[in-house]
């Protein structure tokens, strides 16, 4: 019996140290994906709307964060002062999950102009957020507060995940499919009055809102199966658990950064976005064309063959 148990530690520690070298490796490389969009997004919108700034840069630095402290502690990969990553891990994950959800819920009231939907986003990102926090204090209290014993549940599974871990997950999967198909409804809605240019960037919105909320979706299902399967996966779970913040900041940086279009002429769609309908007006060549009519046309007031209405200079009178 105690040969047995001794192997089963073994193999759990084993299984400890790979799933938090696999998850600091992937992590480091989301790290440096969210780095380059923040940059961009730093050179493009430079007059954002205050909020979004802040959203954003607040999600890198608790990523940088996150980054530096899983960094640490799996250098040392010690019971006895692992207890950051304990803490940081789904406390860093469950606030991304809220600043990406309400920007999403932002955009929504928006486009489809429903405060309940936006509203019922909001307070289910704020229970996922909460539902994370009560996941860390209960592991807390299982373990009595001391390091050694934390470590023990998170990463030797010797007694059972808290059922808040699940809810956690399992509240967060539900708003990330409410957006991606709220979202993608919205945008299709309007999809048949377009012209064939700007179709193509609503169709390519449509695209990154499907992947980014799948992708989100299906990390979340994955914590919830390694950790109803954490008897025979180990510690498994903490690789998704470390990589979902990175996901939600990268998802919502892929986003913001798409507004930009390098290399645009003059001529373009200027798109205005109001609630429960698409606007779309074309200036630039509407403008041009009156300028020709206003050279070729002879009597005043007459319309040009845009259908807008052009007035010729009055006659300068001779002398006297």
């Amino acid at each position: 019996m105690v040969e047995k148990a001794g192997g089963l530690l073994i193999k759990y520690h084993k299984i400890a140290r790979i799933s938090l070298q696999v998850g600091n490796s992937l992590n480091w490389c989301l790290l440096g994906v969210l780095t380059i969009r923040v940059y961009l997004y730093y050179l493009s919108f430079p007059k954002d709307k205050r909020w979004n700034k802040v959203a954003v840069y607040a999600m890198y630095c608790i990523e940088l964060i996150q980054t530096a402290i899983v960094m640490v502690n799996i250098t040392v990969m010690d019971p006895n002062v692992d207890f950051p990553t304990t803490l940081v891990v789904p406390v860093a994950g469950g606030l991304a999950a809220l600043i990406a959800q309400c920007l999403y819920a932002n955009r929504l009231q928006i486009l489809i102009g429903s405060r309940l939907l936006s509203w019922s986003i909001r307070v289910i990102s704020v229970l996922q957020f909460l539902c994370s926090i009560i996941f860390t204090l209960c592991l807390g209290f299982i373990g009595k507060f001391l390091p050694s014993k934390i470590f023990a549940i998170l990463f030797r599974t010797d007694k059972d995940i808290p059922t808040s871990g699940y809810v956690w997950a399992g509240l967060s999967a539900i708003c990330d499919v409410s957006i991606c198909i709220a979202m993608t409804y919205s945008l299709l809605k309007g999809r048949n009055v377009i012209i064939s240019h700007t179709r193509r960037r609503v169709v390519k919105l449509v695209r990154l809102v499907v992947e980014a909320g799948t992708i989100t979706v299906l990390v979340n299902i994955s914590v919830i199966a390694l950790l109803s399967t954490s008897r025979s996966t180990g510690s498994s779970h903490i690789v998704p658990m470390i990589l979902i913040s990175k996901i939600y900041a990268n998802s919502v940086l892929v986003l913001f950064n798409n507004r930009k279009i390098h290399g645009e002429n003059d001529n373009r769609i200027s798109v205005v976005v109001v609630p429960n309908t698409l606007q779309f007006a074309a200036r630039t060549a509407a403008s041009s064309a009156c300028s020709e009519d206003l050279v070729s046309h002879g009597p005043r007031h007459q319309p040009c063959r845009n259908g807008c209405e052009v007035e010729k200079p009055l006659p300068v009178l001779p002398p006297v």
